[in-house]
């Protein structure tokens, strides 16, 4: 059974789509969050938006660059102000709020600025991280989290890291911590699948079943490197004529694309090694070696199925990077590393940020 929802789900899409698309040109396609089994944790706001009183206050979306809580986060704000007309929402960024207190401080106008943070029952905090060290404007963020818990308000902010891992000070990590905190993960496979097969009907691009296959196995691993790539492709199809029948099939296509956009693999294998061997502090020569100590043999697994997942690369040609392992063993690690991810989130949380460092390093 697919675990794949959307935010908004449809039958709120519908609901808000005359408000929206009056402020939107009718050829803009409408955002949504896609997620799968990697987010499932995400639906918990779906409680909110069915008029349900949360238990935990505030919720904290962490994650790296990509993996779309700032989205999250802004259709979250849009649908509550939607379900809930009489509500006051306000939506800002950590550095904003930053400034605004300065100014405030400035200005003489704590007064009004506490009232106008004060009054929301939505406060919506974008990149909160970027408060890290603004002392006064984390005490004062704390005072106001506070308050508006009191009062029953809702804050939702989105972080980098998780609070303990941000330099915020003590008391506002563990404000931060008390609340639930929901990791946005990296879109695993099905989900980029359905990601990639929304942004292609966005742009009208037809793909055959094979080519959105091929995407959601592609070192294309971020709803904006899949967006980057649609792009891409619904340009490349524009610009074909009938003179040039080869750009006319998607599939040479997308061959075209992977060996514009795509670094030669055995340089990214290269780098997930270099990575994943710093990370859990060993050498990149032991991870390729033949020694079965479990503290090589753990980030060895690891790195190889992050090879699989970032390269498409297949299970031999990844082996052989490793050492010359033969494809039945890298495919027994890989899939050891996937169940051990699937049994430990921290650990995941750590992949998908090497996952995405090292994306965007070699992009």
């Amino acid at each position: 059974m697919s675990t794949l929802f959307t935010i908004p789900a449809a039958a709120r899409a519908a609901h808000s789509l005359p408000r929206r698309r009056a402020e939107k040109s009718p050829a803009t396609p409408l955002p949504r969050f896609v997620g799968g089994s990697e987010n499932l944790l995400v639906r918990s706001l779906e409680e909110v938006l069915a008029g349900r009183q949360p238990a935990w206050n505030p919720v904290v979306l962490t994650g790296v660059s990509g993996t779309g809580k700032s989205l999250l986060l802004s259709l979250f704000a849009e649908e509550f102000a939607i379900a809930f007309p009489e509500t006051q929402v306000i939506a800002t960024t950590g550095a904003d709020f930053a400034r605004s207190f300065a100014d405030a401080c400035d200005t003489d106008s704590i007064d009004e600025f506490r009232h106008k943070f004060g009054r929301a029952q939505l406060l919506a905090i974008d990149d909160l991280h970027r408060l890290a060290g603004r002392g006064g404007a984390e005490q004062e963020l704390l005072h106001l989290l506070d308050a508006l818990t009191r009062r029953g308000s809702l804050v939702v902010i989105t972080m980098r890291h998780g609070p303990l891992d941000t330099p915020l000070c003590e008391m506002l990590q563990s404000r931060l911590s008390a609340g639930l905190v929901i990791p946005v993960a990296v879109p695993q496979a099905e989900t980029r699948r359905e990601i990639a097969a929304t942004l292609a009907g966005d742009q009208q691009l037809d793909l055959p079943s094979a080519v959105l296959d091929r995407l959601s196995t592609s070192s294309f691993t971020t709803v904006p490197q899949l967006r980057h790539a649609i792009l891409q492709l619904a340009q490349k199809a524009k610009n074909s004529t009938p003179r040039a029948p080869r750009e006319e099939n998607p599939g040479k296509l997308l061959d075209d694309l992977l060996r514009e956009e795509r670094p030669e693999t055995r340089s990214v294998m290269k780098r997930i090694a270099a990575a994943v061997a710093k990370q859990f502090q060993q050498s990149v020569a032991d991870l390729r070696s033949e020694t079965r100590r479990q503290s090589v043999v753990q980030p060895r697994n690891l790195a190889m199925h992050l090879c699989r997942q970032l390269t498409g690369a297949s299970y031999a040609t990844i082996g052989e990077y490793f050492g010359g392992r033969d494809h039945t063993t890298v495919m027994h690690s890989c899939r050891k590393a996937a169940a051990e991810l699937a049994e430990n989130v921290p650990l995941q949380r750590l992949l998908d940020e090497l996952a995405a460092t090292v994306a965007a390093e070699e992009r």
